[in-house]
C-alpha cells in the first residue's frame, strides 16, 4: 500500500499533505486529517491529493473576519456606504462566521450562510430561544428600566442583502487574490427582495398636511409643499442652493444629497449617483419664488445679498448654512 503522506499515531492514523504555499502568510498550507484505519486514510489521502490537482482546496489559512477587513480597507465605497457596511461586518457576520477559516468555508459550501440569513430574519442577535437581559450599554453600569428582558426583532430583509452584498465583494475578491480557488458563495441563495407597498396619502390628505404646515411656518410649508410636488428625497432638498433653481425656465435641478454620517452633515452625490432635472408648474414657482423673495428681505435686514450659492432651505437668516437633516 502507498502510505505515503500517512502515519500511524497510537490508535489512528494521520494525513498530512503539502496544500502549496499561503499566499497571506507565505507559511506553507498542510491539509490534515485523521481516520481509524489504513483504508480510511488511504482513502482520505487521495481525497486531498484530488483537491490539491484540482485547485479546490482553501489556499490560506486565514480567517473570514480577517478577509472582509483586509477587504473593506481597499473598497472603493462612498464613505456612508462604508459605515453602512463596517456595521453589517461587525453586529452580524463578524459574531456568525467570522472566525471559521477560508478552508472550512470552503468545506461547508452554501449552508453556513444560508443558515445565517435565516437566524438573522428570525432575530438579529440570534438568541436560539435563550432568555438574557439586554443592557443599553457594555461598559461597567447599574443596570435601571433601559435594561429589558430580551425581545427578538428580526432583520430587515434589505439589512439581509446588505450582508450577502459583503459577503459576495469579499469572497470575489479573495477568488482573484488567490486567497481561495473557489467561492462558496455562488451556490449561496441570496435572500428575495419584498415589493414595496407603498400608502401615499390621498389628495385630501396632502392638502391637510400641506396646510397645517403652513400655518406653521411659511419655509416649512414650502418644504412640505416641494416634497410632494418632486418626489425628492429629504437631503436632496435640504442641499439645494439657489443656483440650482431656475425659477424663470420653471427648472429644478438635484445633483447632490446631504446626509449625516458619524455625527457629521455631509454633501454628497445623490443615492443613484445620477443628477435630474424637475418640471416646476406655475404654482410651485410662485411659491419658490414668494421664499426667495422673504430669504432675501432676511439677507437686506443684515446689509447682505442672497448670493447663488446661499441654501433654499436654512435656519440662518443669511442662508449661509444648510438645516440638519435629523431635525
Amino acid at each position: 500500500k502507498d502510505m505515503t503522506g500517512i502515519r500511524q499515531r497510537g490508535g489512528r492514523y494521520q494525513i498530512r499533505l503539502f496544500g502549496g504555499q499561503d499566499p497571506v502568510t507565505g507559511k506553507q498550507v498542510m491539509l490534515t486529517g485523521s481516520a481509524e484505519d489504513e483504508d480510511a486514510a488511504i482513502k482520505l489521502r487521495d481525497k486531498f491529493r484530488r483537491q490539491v490537482a484540482e485547485a479546490t482546496a482553501a489556499r490560506t489559512s486565514v480567517t473570514l473576519g480577517y478577509l472582509l477587513d483586509e477587504w473593506l480597507a481597499g473598497h472603493q465605497v462612498e464613505e456612508t456606504t462604508r459605515t453602512s457596511y463596517r456595521v453589517a461586518i461587525e453586529n452580524f457576520l463578524k459574531p456568525a462566521v467570522g472566525d471559521t477559516s477560508l478552508t472550512r468555508l470552503a468545506q461547508l459550501g452554501a449552508r453556513p450562510f444560508e443558515q445565517l440569513y435565516a437566524e438573522l430574519r428570525i432575530c438579529r442577535r440570534r438568541c436560539k430561544g435563550r432568555q438574557f437581559i439586554e443592557h443599553y450599554t457594555q461598559g461597567e453600569h447599574k443596570c435601571d428600566k433601559r435594561c429589558a428582558p430580551h425581545t427578538c426583532k428580526p432583520l430587515s430583509v434589505s439589512s439581509v442583502r446588505e450582508c450577502h452584498a459583503v459577503l459576495s465583494g469579499a469572497l470575489s475578491a479573495a477568488l482573484r487574490w488567490g486567497w481561495i480557488t473557489v467561492n462558496p458563495l455562488e451556490a449561496v441563495k441570496r435572500p428575495r427582495q419584498q415589493h414595496p407597498q407603498p400608502s401615499p396619502p390621498s389628495t385630501e390628505e396632502a392638502a391637510r398636511i400641506v396646510s397645517a404646515a403652513w400655518e406653521q411656518d411659511a419655509d416649512w410649508g414650502t418644504f412640505v409643499w416641494l416634497t410632494f410636488i418632486t418626489g425628492a428625497r429629504r437631503g436632496e432638498l435640504l442641499g439645494l442652493t439657489w443656483e440650482h433653481l431656475n425659477l424663470s425656465a420653471g427648472l429644478l435641478t438635484i445633483r447632490r444629497n446631504l446626509v449625516r454620517q458619524n455625527g457629521m452633515t455631509v454633501i454628497k452625490d445623490t443615492k443613484t449617483h445620477r443628477m435630474r432635472i424637475v418640471n416646476l408648474d406655475p404654482e410651485t414657482v410662485a411659491i419658490l419664488t414668494a421664499h426667495k423673495q422673504r430669504a432675501e428681505q432676511q439677507c437686506a435686514e443684515l446689509g447682505l445679498t442672497l448670493d447663488d450659492d446661499s441654501f433654499v432651505f436654512s435656519y440662518a437668516p443669511d442662508h449661509r448654512r444648510h438645516c440638519d437633516p435629523d431635525a
